[in-house]
């Protein structure tokens, strides 16, 4: 049986009631889910699910950092004191020398020393030795060769690469670089270790993630961030294992998840100046100096025993910005702190795999395909309204509290489609249904011609018509003749038959103007606009002599039937009644007087 036929009525369902509608509705779904799926594949919404990312990094709010990370800011106050920048060498001398007289636990230069001043680098390179807790940056030409390679500046960094081996994954897809930019062999080879300061932006420019590790010409770099972090934790470099689009594992418990590129998602702090305390340079060497000479000093060198002291360029016109999730504009050396802090912590940020991004596509594709259709367009939409408010909610629940990342706009892309699909096809299938009833309402059931009630209504407003722009009307009725002899001795099914019989001939005989209907019984009745009665009555039999020469049948046994036909063109009559009944009277005389024949009144 037809799946849309109820079983006990045998009526045929509204198709927003039939399993072809829900099929249909799953179809739109899935086709919602492959649309997104190839959006997802060639990143095309990144640029936005960026922004809801720095948007949850924004909503979780301001936090307090690493209490032992320290920033010393070259900013506008140390320019002017000092002056331009750059400085002589043997600034930076003192602050080691002071920050080390005051116990700290690493000073870590994110500034980059590589051409020699023999008559100042003395004094900076002693000083660093002396410290014996120094870290200092590294830094790479993204794309031309360097011309400035030296044997031996190319030695001293091979001091701080990692050995291949501790890198598992496809190594081709770490971030490589051409070639590095010489550091001072004699300052770097002071140090206690040095890590790049490479940045790498998303496609819409903003920094979000560290590249953890690096390559260049063979050899493995790790960050300048986690250098510091390795030290701090008394870690070796080389006891840590990098699986690459897995973690970063230090050994102690700890493992930095990353993705297949060696990038590590960082847990913002809060913005540039909020989570960490700064002191400016000038205030840590002038301080000192006022120690020296037993004057006050402008802060307390205490607070930098066993800190982690992050010295960078901050001020106006000198330091490298890029944007960040919490803002547009943030100096590189905060991203260190973060990172660090990120590690400390263990605050992490992990992206979720592909997979489960698209199965959450696939979920809530499939609940609005199952619930919206079930309400009216205006329920729906509040339904769907509130699975994005509650989808929102778990994505940033799981941000804040599990530091998952799970995509935001692709899935309620697929929402969004799935929903305006739904709602279309509701609508039309509404309207199908609508149009449907219609036709149940003013069409016969058996032989799909109009029904009197509304062939009244048409006929009422065709009279009006005729009488107010004079044109011709006419109206006929038919009966079959011996009709009921026929339903007595083969039965109503038989009669149903020719009925159909009968209608499909008066159908086709018709003018597209014409109007046949069903009147009751055997009688159907034909309203002919823009026909006098002449025209009728030819019209009339030759309809009778075309069915008086043609036989039907029906269960191998054949009929030859007979219909009379009483004709009646409008004269001055208002009421289709009236009208009506002048035709009826012709039909009576028709049958009254022999059948199968054409009268008119």
């Amino acid at each position: 049986m037809d799946s849309s036929l109820d079983q006990q009525s045998g009526i045929k369902k509204p198709y927003v009631h039939s399993q072809r509608f829900r099929i249909f509705n799953l179809t739109i779904c899935l086709v919602a889910v492959m649309i997104v799926f190839g959006l997802f594949q060639f990143k095309v919404l990144d640029r936005v699910e960026f922004e809801t990312l720095d948007f949850r990094y924004k909503l979780q709010g301001e936090r307090q950092g690493c209490s032992d990370i320290v920033h010393i800011d070259i900013d506008e106050e140390s320019i002017a004191q000092i002056g331009r920048w750059p400085w002589s060498r043997d600034w930076h001398a003192s602050l080691i020398t002071t920050l080390y007289g005051y116990q700290n636990k690493i000073t870590a230069f994110d500034i980059f020393f590589s051409e020699p001043s023999p008559l100042i680098d003395f004094f900076l390179i002693e000083s660093s030795r002396a410290a014996n807790n120094v870290i200092y940056a590294i830094a790479f030409e993204y794309k031309k060769e360097s011309a400035s390679d030296s044997p031996y500046a190319t030695d001293v960094l091979k001091r701080f690469t990692i050995d291949e081996a501790q890198i598992h994954g496809n190594k081709n897809l770490i971030p490589h670089f051409a070639s590095p930019i010489a550091p001072l062999p004699d300052l770097y080879n002071t140090a206690i270790g040095a890590g790049h300061v490479n940045t790498i932006e998303d496609p819409d420019g903003t920094i979000r993630r560290a590249p953890t590790i690096i390559a260049c010409k063979g050899d493995y770099y790790l960050h300048f961030a986690l250098e510091i972090t390795l030290k701090y934790l008394e870690i070796d470099p080389r006891d840590i294992i990098i699986v690459l689009g897995k973690h970063i594992d230090l050994g102690n418990g700890t493992k930095i998840p990353i993705d297949k590129h060696g990038m590590m998602l960082i847990n913002w702090a809060g913005p540039w100046g909020k989570g960490f305390k700064h002191y400016s340079f000038w205030e840590v060497v002038s301080s000192y100096q006022k120690v020296t000479k037993g004057e006050e000093p402008l802060i307390p060198l205490s607070v930098f025993k066993d800190k982690i002291c992050i010295i960078g360029l901050t001020a106006t016109g000198l330091i490298d910005i890029k944007p960040v999730p919490l803002q547009s504009s943030y100096p590189i050396a905060g991203m260190h702190s973060n990172v660090i802090d990120t590690i400390v912590s263990k605050k992490f940020i992990t992206e979720v795999k592909p997979p489960l991004n698209l199965i959450l596509i696939l979920a809530l594709s499939l609940l609005i395909a199952l619930v919206v259709p079930r309400f009216r367009p205006l329920n729906g939409l509040l339904f769907t309204i509130l699975l994005v408010s509650l989808y929102f909610g778990l994505a940033f629940g799981v941000f804040k509290f599990l530091g998952l990342w799970i995509s935001l706009i692709y899935p309620l892309t697929g929402v969004l489609i799935s929903f305006i699909g739904i709602v279309v096809h509701s609508e039309i299938a509404n309207a199908m249904d609508r149009m449907r009833l219609f036709h149940l309402a003013i069409e016969d059931g058996l032989t799909k011609l109009f029904v009197v009630r509304h062939f009244k209504e048409v006929l009422e407003q065709e009279m009006a018509k005729s009488l107010r722009y004079k044109r011709p009307l006419s109206l006929i009725i038919s009966d079959i003749d011996h009709f009921k002899r026929i339903n007595d001795t083969y039965g109503h099914l038989a009669g149903d038959f020719i009925l159909k019989e009968l209608a499909n001939i008066m159908k086709s005989s018709c003018r597209e103007s014409d109007m046949p209907a069903r009147y009751g019984g055997e009688e159907f009745v034909m309203l002919l606009p823009e026909t006098t009665r002449e025209g009728a009555v030819e019209f009339a039999e030759r309809l009778r002599k075309l069915v008086e020469g043609l036989t039907i049948e029906y269960n191998n046994v054949k009929f030859n039937i007979t219909v009379s036909f009483g004709v009646a063109e409008l004269k001055n009559e208002v009421a289709p009644a009236d009208f009506i009944k002048r035709a009826d009277e012709a039909l009576y005389v028709a049958k009254e007087t022999g059948r199968n024949k054409v009268c008119f009144g």
